[in-house]
């Protein structure tokens, strides 16, 4: 932004603004999700995530008693497992798969605790595998 542009912000009240940040493959995080007996039975994909969110991806998993260890897309080579997709935006940026189910973003069911009890509805049907 040049010093014209940041001055027509600041006259219409814009004081501070912040860059978008931009979703790619290289900005998320992938893992492998397993059962109590360490079976791969799905992909779990997020955007890079805070503390907070962090916490309530470990809770999620701990309520679908499973295992959750971080991978690199390449790792991500079995296109029968389902893919547990945390962001409708990622949704368009990830590769074609079988099975995808898209659910509200860490970040949007921290904001509204009610989108926990959708997601958990769609997901209690993979607890215990």
């Amino acid at each position: 932004m040049n010093i014209d542009q940041s001055a027509y912000l600041e006259a219409m009240g814009i004081s501070t603004w912040q860059r978008r940040k931009m979703l790619s493959v290289e900005t998320l995080r992938y893992y492998a999700l397993t059962d109590a007996k360490g079976e791969l039975v799905a992909y779990l994909v997020t955007e890079a995530h805070s503390t907070e969110e962090e916490a309530l991806l470990i809770n999620i998993v701990k309520a679908l008693e499973a295992q959750l260890a971080l991978i690199t897309p390449s790792e991500m080579n079995n296109e029968n497992l389902t893919q547990l997709v945390f962001g409708s935006a990622l949704d368009k940026i990830l590769e074609a798969t079988k099975s995808r189910i898209v659910l509200f973003s860490l970040s949007e069911m921290l904001a509204n605790p009610a989108l926990k009890k959708e997601v958990w509805l769609k997901l209690k049907s993979f607890r215990g595998w």
